[in-house]
């Protein structure tokens, strides 16, 4: 059996967590759909450390508001999958905005349209 340090470990989950978000962003673009708003495109950077329903809104702890509960005040979105982490998307000043999964959707159509042109 490898064994490694438990730095050496948290790296490579760190690594092949952005790997998924390239990988992600490959397919097409991101969305975040809010009801009755035009979708927003996003351009995540990380997965959150915690799962939305257990995931601060902010950063310093100011609020005890977790992701979870700021989606359902602010927009009225009941998450069905809490359980999932969000995406992370940094702002100005070093602010995080939380993204959770189920609200992301993926726009492959230039995709889509990339691949069926023939380039030969």
């Amino acid at each position: 059996m490898n064994e490694c340090r438990v730095e050496e470990l948290k790296r490579h989950i760190k690594e092949s967590q952005k790997l998924n978000i390239a990988n992600l962003c490959a397919m097409g673009d991101l969305f975040v759909k809010y009801p009755k708003r035009a979708p927003m495109k996003i351009f995540p950077t990380d997965f959150s450390k915690y799962p939305a329903r257990y995931q601060y809104v902010f950063n310093d702890h100011r609020s005890k508001m977790t992701v979870e509960q700021y989606y359902f005040c602010k927009h009225k979105i009941t998450l069905n999958h809490s359980h999932l982490p969000c995406f992370v998307v940094l702002g100005g000043k070093g602010h995080r905005y939380y993204y959770p999964i189920e609200i992301v959707f993926i726009d492959t159509s230039l995709v889509d349209l990339l691949s069926e042109l023939d380039f030969e």
